[in-house]
């Protein structure tokens, strides 16, 4: 089965930390680079499409991120998963703000972006009347294991509890 992400990972709390600090980000950032990321809320999803068509997994990337979604993922699945780092799509201005204020996009809550898993490979899902693009960032595999391929290493995904332990333990260092 293939995984893939719509939408803007991290764009929900990167638009929360701009909100918060927007005098701020006004005197670091040129204009053209804030309303490049004004513009990411329009590629926001509300909600999943209907299961069908191939969709065998449809859910909001919220609280815990991208990498909470794919733990929670095989779980419901009951599968292993491998997935690419590199290939799950962060926008620039969503990094930047985030690594601003000491967040991790993988990590916090990407609501307006969705995790899919398909029995096909898809470009495109149909959400509220429009095309939003899909991209392709790992497969499911028939074991246990959740790998994550990043540059030339492998890690392996942790439980949702563990990974906010590890978030909490990073913000308090």
């Amino acid at each position: 089965m293939i995984i893939s992400v719509c939408g803007p990972i991290g764009y929900e709390t990167a638009a929360k930390l701009s909100d918060m600090h927007r005098e701020e980000l006004k005197e670091r950032f040129p204009s053209f680079f804030l309303r490049q990321f004004e513009e990411i809320e329009d590629e926001t999803i509300d909600s999943c499409p209907e299961t069908g068509d191939g969709i065998l997994y449809c859910r909001q990337i919220t609280e815990g991120g991208v990498y909470r979604a794919l733990w929670e993922a095989g779980e419901t699945l009951g599968c292993g998963m491998k997935v690419a780092n590199r290939d799950i799509p962060i926008r620039q201005e969503v990094i930047e703000i985030l690594e601003l204020y000491g967040e991790t996009p993988y990590e916090c809550s990407s609501r307006g972006s969705l995790l899919i898993v398909t029995d096909k490979m898809i470009d495109e899902i149909i959400c509220g009347g429009r095309h939003v693009p899909a991209f392709m960032i790992g497969i499911t595999t028939g074991s246990n294991a959740r790998v994550l391929e990043d540059k030339d290493s492998l890690r392996y995904l942790t439980p949702p509890s563990r990974q906010e332990k590890d978030i909490a333990d990073r913000k308090n260092s």
